[in-house]
């Protein structure tokens, strides 16, 4: 059953070495100009954990059987070369010396003896000194899983040639029984306390064979120096010697010392890491500052537009001012000029009328057309009022209202003119009778004015 057990856990484990046989093929398949190699040296210590059965073992004589969870510390070292596959994957191959030095230790009852009348029970500590040590080999798959932090974790195999076991055995009375000056009758040394000496060595020996998976962390110290503190835990599933049960389990920690062997023929995988995130964030730092002088440029450009559009602008208000001022010049010019026109032909009709009425001057024909103006108004409705009142007396013409803006001022005003009236005679008539009309009233037609 127990060997049933054991060909159950090599099995279990039997894809590990396929693994790193898969791997080292792919190592030898590659140009080595392409690949990176690193060399170095390990040393560390292991807490060691014993569970034995030694059966059948009979050499070591009346001495105890089973052991479980028996501990020991031990130191290690080793030699490495490693190699970079990917950004993600190493392959490591181990070479170095091992040992598990343990002390096997367990009391016996053996009987009573009688010290002057009384019974008084006899305890003996049997002790086994065991010496292990051993060569051993052991490829490692790394896995790198964090590709900005130097972290690794690790699965290997180990395969220890144990050399010989070589132990010493004795059976030696309780410090208890000493003192009260018991001994053996069959003691061999010390006086007759100790008994049962045995040396030798045992030979039914088989390669220690374990699974270990670690976590390492590498810190860089110069351009293809580094230093790796390791912790790994190692499975041994295999025993170490025939017709018996021992397994040795181990933790493990320690520190490399690694260099590259070839540093001139690549660029390190930190260095490469940092030269690309180099150029990335250049990269990223150009597109960037190019996007700012675009917007900057941009806004630059939207501020020459609105201030041009501004100018312009003024400029385009300042010549509509301009142009309404002069051309407000020239209506008050061509009004002035009418203006002085008409009290030119009145002055000179009053010049020719008597004392009872105005004397006609012949005019030749003349078809040109004329309106008389009434007043000019600021309300409409007082305008309208006036019309109203003109609307009920006998006028003989018709009487409108038009509006007319100051062209200076920009003021609107109302003002009530007649139809047209051919000939400066002929008007100046009607506004004579006109006024004759509102006599009445303080209201009056004054102007007289050409019409087209």
């Amino acid at each position: 059953m127990e060997n049933l057990k054991i060909k159950l856990k090599i099995s279990n484990f039997s894809l590990i070495p396929i693994l790193l046989l898969v791997m080292l093929a792919n190592i030898i398949s590659s140009p080595l100009d392409t690949l990176r190699f690193r060399t170095g040296l390990h040393l560390g210590v292991r807490e060691n954990i014993h569970n034995i059965d030694f059966l059948a073992t009979d050499k070591l004589n009346k001495f105890t059987s089973k052991y479980e969870n028996i501990t020991n510390q031990s130191f290690y070292i080793y030699g490495f070369t490693d190699v970079n596959l990917s950004s993600y994957f190493d392959f490591e191959f181990r070479y170095g010396f091992s040992s598990f030095n343990t002390m096997l230790t367990e009391g016996e009852f053996i009987g009573n003896v009688e010290i002057n009348g009384e019974t008084s029970p006899v305890n003996t500590i049997h002790n086994i000194d065991l010496k292990i040590s051993m060569l051993t080999i052991e490829p490692v798959i790394s896995l790198k899983p964090l590709k900005n932090y130097p972290i690794k974790i690790k699965f290997g195999h180990q395969i220890g040639l144990i050399n010989t076991i070589d132990y010493s055995q004795f059976e030696k009375l309780t410090q208890e029984e000493i003192d009260r000056g018991i001994t053996f009758t069959d003691g061999e040394v010390d006086q007759g306390v100790t008994r049962n000496n045995i040396n030798g060595n045992l030979t039914e020996i088989k390669p220690y064979l374990a699974i270990s998976m670690g976590l390492a962390y590498e810190y860089r110290v110069g351009k293809s120096l580094y230093l790796i503190p390791e912790v790994a835990y190692y499975y041994n599933y295999s025993d170490i010697i025939d017709n018996a049960i021992w397994t040795v389990n181990n933790f493990s920690m320690g520190l490399s010392v690694a260099y590259f062997i070839n540093p001139g023929s690549y660029i390190d995988q930190d260095e490469l890491e940092q030269r690309e995130k180099f150029i990335t964030d250049s990269l990223d730092n150009i597109k960037l500052i190019a996007h700012e002088k675009a917007i900057t440029d941009s806004l630059n450009l939207e501020k020459q537009r609105s201030k041009q559009l501004a100018i312009e602008k003024e400029q385009l208000i300042k010549r509509k001012l301009k142009e309404e001022k002069l051309n407000a010049l020239k209506i008050e010019k061509e009004n002035k000029l009418k203006e002085d026109e008409l009290n030119k032909e009145k002055n000179l009709l009053l010049t020719q009328k008597d004392n009872s009425k105005i004397i006609e001057k012949p005019i030749d024909v003349d078809s040109t057309c004329y309106s008389i103006i009434f007043e000019s108004l600021d309300s409409r409705d007082d305008a309208q009022n006036i019309l109203n009142n003109l609307n009920k007396l006998d006028l003989n013409t018709k009487v409108f209202i038009e509006t007319w803006v100051n062209p200076t001022s920009k003021t609107k005003y109302y003002r009530i003119q007649t139809d047209c009236y051919q000939g400066l005679n002929t008007t100046i008539k009607a506004r004579n009778h006109l006024n004759n009309k509102l006599s009445l009233t303080n209201q009056a037609f004054k102007l007289i004015i050409k019409r087209k």
